[in-house]
């Protein structure tokens, strides 16, 4: 009886954690989808017409916590970054600029404090790989 139990007990542990790893594609594929919507929303918020093709605009790291994002942008030799916030799913750029950003500057954007260090955590963590 009591094999029986641990029996049960390990085949219900292996059942969760296939359906557990069956979700993990979907979150996944919902993070990929977001980067991949800041990446489009920074790269339209700073073309411009008669951009030369060898400009090479492109975004090189994005950070994302809730409904708020960095994104990590390079334009020829220069670079910057831009904040952005999800409005009904759609990520719309709040500020940004040459440089980067630091806490004070995402606080000082309307970005809640424990956000804001965790963007930065982020992006910065981004950088040394």
């Amino acid at each position: 009886m009591i094999r029986t139990v641990v029996h049960l007990s390990v085949l219900s542990i292996i059942l969760i954690l296939s359906v557990i790893s069956c979700l993990q594609p979907s979150f996944a594929d919902t993070s990929q989808s977001d980067v991949t919507a800041v990446s489009t929303s920074v790269i339209n918020s700073l073309s411009f017409p008669g951009m030369p093709a060898d400009a090479n605009l492109r975004v090189s790291h994005v950070a994302i916590v809730e409904d708020y994002a960095i994104a990590d942008w390079r334009l020829g030799d220069g670079g910057g970054q831009e904040l952005l916030h999800s409005n009904n799913g759609v990520w719309v750029v709040v500020t940004g600029g040459g440089g980067a950003m630091d806490t004070s500057d995402l606080i000082q954007a309307g970005v809640p404090k424990a956000i804001a260090m965790a963007l930065i955590q982020q992006i910065q963590a981004q950088w040394q790989q």
